[in-house]
């Protein structure tokens, strides 16, 4: 099973971006994130990126961030007129340590022409 989004640009090309949640196909499924920007036209994967709600979340300000806590959002977190990718993450165990990342809660920024995968701090 897949879920798949293609509303947002978060490489700011005016073109909507692919983001896709694929499922391990398990009784309780969890869902890795999966993004292809319309500038790169490649996938860029983020196999072990899982949650088990791949379904986004709209918020008005960070401190309903707080208050749902919920898994995926699409959200221009650091105001500078690009979104972001927010994932509150299963399990923080299974980042790769190459992302130096010490939160499950985590930023996926388009920034110096790549996406660039950061702790998210409030």
């Amino acid at each position: 099973m897949t879920y798949q989004y293609n509303l947002w640009d978060i490489d700011n090309d005016k073109h909507k971006d692919e983001i896709e949640f694929i499922s391990n196909g398990g009784a309780h499924s969890y869902y890795h994130l999966r993004i292809r920007l319309s500038s790169k036209k490649k996938w860029i994967e983020f196999p072990t990126f899982e949650i088990d709600l791949p379904y986004p979340h709209k918020i008005k300000n960070l401190t309903e961030l707080g208050e749902m806590y919920p898994q995926f959002v699409v959200y221009d977190f650091d105001d500078d007129d690009l979104k972001e990718i927010y994932l509150n993450l299963y399990n923080l165990s299974s980042i790769p340590t190459g992302y130096g990342l010490t939160s499950k809660q985590i930023l996926i920024d388009y920034e110096d022409d790549k996406l660039n995968v950061i702790d998210f701090k409030k």
